[in-house]
């Protein structure tokens, strides 16, 4: 009886082992306002979520820098996911009166990229 609480035991440790170690994929918001995106920057991993969210006051157009993707007639107000792929390109704008504005997105750990003292 105690043999088989132990193999019970064991095998729930394994699995929960296993499952722990695969990493979910999380969502990230980029707020587009009148003359930004913000964040400007953003730091994923790939199978994350984008949420463009438009609080620019009008509607607009998001597109990769290589125009490999595309958020097309984002209403004042809406959102717009996109999911994160490995190579995708990393620089995205949106055409404004004053001209484009850009953000970035990158695989890079935040740490990483913070300048050193």
């Amino acid at each position: 009886m105690l043999t088989k609480y132990i193999l019970r035991v064991a095998v729930a440790a394994a699995a929960l082992t296993f499952s722990a170690g695969a990493s979910a994929a999380e969502q990230y918001r980029i707020m587009m306002m009148d003359e930004a995106f913000f964040p400007e920057v953003t730091y994923l991993t790939e199978g994350d979520q984008v949420i463009f969210v438009n609080m620019s006051g009008e509607t607009r157009n998001i597109a990769a820098a290589d125009e490999s993707w595309t958020v097309t007639d984002l209403g004042d107000g809406a959102e717009a996911a996109v999911t994160v792929t490995q190579g995708m390109s990393e620089s995205y704008k949106t055409a404004t009166a004053q001209g484009d504005i850009e953000g970035q997105i990158s695989f890079n750990n935040a740490a990483e990229a913070a300048p050193a003292d």
